[in-house]
């Protein structure tokens, strides 16, 4: 980590040194300050954010040892369409499988409690958990049930979704998952997981 630091710290002074030079050089200011901002972003990334291999580690690492703490190693980027920290807290939530771990600060800064209560619904197919997304969250809570209903493979869990029309939704998913499980596969002497 220092040398990080020392490395950000020279790159600092160099890049201040453009700015100066290219603004006694008569460059535009914005241009120059546009072109240092790029470049100091493109620093930060390459010093401080982790490669995809190093998050993949610590996601590990923090699910094996049921440790949300050695989420904070890990990224906050988007990297396609997800963000690596909130993966490694989801799954350490599913690791843990204890609902106290929901009202814990990280994990509301980074998931969510409701969202917290429900992946672990459906990871442990505990569906008083979902009773515990209270007030204004019924999307969460419909997203509760609704994961329940396709993780269990059980429509009778659309039912406790609040609103008609995702009711309905609902039903149809699960018919439509039931035909897909009990179709043939495909791929001959590849039988379908499930």
């Amino acid at each position: 980590m220092i040398k990080k630091i020392i490395y950000a710290a020279m790159v600092l002074a160099a890049l201040l040194g453009a700015v100066v030079i290219g603004l006694s050089l008569k460059y535009s200011p914005d241009a120059v300050l546009l072109a240092s901002a790029l470049a100091a972003d493109a620093v930060y990334e390459r010093v401080f954010v982790n490669s995809p291999e190093e998050d993949a580690r610590y996601i590990a690492r923090a699910v094996a040892q049921k440790d949300a703490g050695l989420c904070r190693k890990v990224s906050t980027r988007y990297v396609h369409s997800t963000i690596p920290r909130q993966t490694c807290y989801r799954e350490v939530v599913k690791a843990i499988g204890d609902p106290g771990i929901c009202a814990k600060a990280e994990i509301v800064e980074y998931i969510g409690e409701e969202h917290c209560y429900a992946i672990l619904a459906v990871a442990t197919g505990d569906d008083s958990l979902c009773e515990r997304i209270g007030g204004e969250a019924v999307a969460a809570r419909s997203d509760c049930y609704e994961g329940l209903a396709l993780e269990k493979n059980d429509p009778g869990f659309c039912l406790k979704v609040p609103e008609e029309q995702r009711r309905k939704y609902c039903r149809e998913r699960c018919a439509a998952k039931k035909k897909y499980d009990e179709s043939p596969d495909p791929r001959p002497g590849f039988p379908r997981r499930g």
